[in-house]
């Protein structure tokens, strides 16, 4: 178990361009100990669901990261022949291995653009992350929460956003 927002995932790295079914990339990332002790026992998954499926094993261990360093992390992973040609999320997930809340996983999404979709289609927003720092929530009170938003879409951008969050 570590203390809530001491790991970070950072200089994620995922290509650029569309892939192509059965072609092989690379997911690269790098994971941070942002706290003053040691952090032992961190599991790094990486899920791409039906359409990206992973060649290196989508879950790696780190037994341990010192005070303010980082270990480099990769997968490699090919999309899945005759699926639809658009940006697929992947989900990064960085968790202890033996337990701990929900407060104490970090996950970052990002997409893979698969195929060629030519630049069309309609802009989707997704949430990029999002953390609660509290271990409970009492029913109907306030409480922090911040989200991050990624466009999926790769020559659009997207503006006048309206967003409601409700219960």
């Amino acid at each position: 178990r570590f203390a809530s927002g001491s790991l970070a995932i950072e200089n994620l790295r995922v290509p650029t361009g569309s892939v192509s079914p059965y072609s092989d990339f690379q997911v690269t990332l790098q994971v941070r100990n942002r706290s003053d002790s040691r952090v032992e026992d961190i599991l790094v998954n990486a899920i791409g669901g039906d359409a990206l499926l992973p060649k290196t094993p989508a879950m790696q261990q780190i037994r341990t990261l010192a005070p303010g360093e980082a270990k480099e992390i990769q997968f490699t992973f090919f999309a899945r022949d005759g699926i639809e040609a658009k940006n697929h999320p992947l989900e990064i997930r960085v968790e202890p291995l033996h337990g701990g809340s929900t407060n104490d996983v970090v996950i970052q999404y990002t997409g893979i653009l698969v195929g060629d979709t030519g630049g069309g289609g309609t802009p989707k927003i997704i949430i990029d992350q999002y953390r609660i720092p509290t271990d409970y929530v009492e029913a109907g009170s306030s409480f922090p929460l911040t989200l991050s938003f990624f466009n999926t879409h790769t020559g659009e951008a997207v503006r006048n956003i309206r967003i409601s969050l409700s219960s």
